[in-house]
């Protein structure tokens, strides 16, 4: 006897087996989940795509700087709950249904949120701080108005925080 296993989302398995007459027989089958593809593009182009507490990938920037590049992670079919998280951004949280073997693309602009605090190493902070991500490629740091310091592609910080605070530094040790 050919003993075949489906169940929605999962290969199928498929088993000779041989049972005499009378006989019962238990068979344990491992059917392997068929995952779904999860494809992201976002402005800004660094963001974090998170499913929980699980980072599920972080997108590049493109050759604008400023839309990521497609990233892509393979997810279990069903329903999921991404929040997409960049500094100096508002998260954004959005609930997505991925089917097995098939690509969901998800291209999401995030809000700028102007609320970057920095601090310099010599104690001074600047609160209000605004990040503002070119399509050149260019970042700029408005520290206040009239004090802003504009970095070219090859020298911009990245999008974390961590980043934009040595850049600040950087900046403060020449002024």
């Amino acid at each position: 006897h050919t003993i075949r296993v489906e169940r929605y989302g999962y290969a199928q398995a498929e088993r000779t087996v041989t049972v005499g007459a009378g006989e019962s027989r238990a068979e344990e089958f491992r059917l392997s989940i068929i995952r779904g593809t999860l494809a992201v593009q976002t402005q800004p182009g660094a963001v974090e795509v998170w499913e929980g507490e699980e980072r599920l990938l972080t997108t590049k920037p493109g050759k604008d700087g400023y839309t990521s590049q497609l990233a892509t992670v393979q997810l279990p079919p069903g329903k999921h709950t991404l929040t997409l998280k960049a500094y100096g951004y508002a998260d954004l949280t959005k609930t997505v249904d991925i089917t097995a073997s098939q690509t969901l693309t998800l291209r999401e602009k995030l809000t700028f949120k102007p609320n970057l605090t920095l601090t310099t190493k010599d104690g001074k902070t600047y609160s209000g701080v605004l990040v503002k991500y070119g399509g050149d490629g260019t970042v700029s740091l408005e520290l206040k108005p009239g004090m802003t310091r504009t970095f070219t592609p090859a020298e911009a910080p990245t999008y974390d925080k961590e980043a934009l605070q040595r850049a600040l530094e950087a900046w403060g040790a020449q002024h």
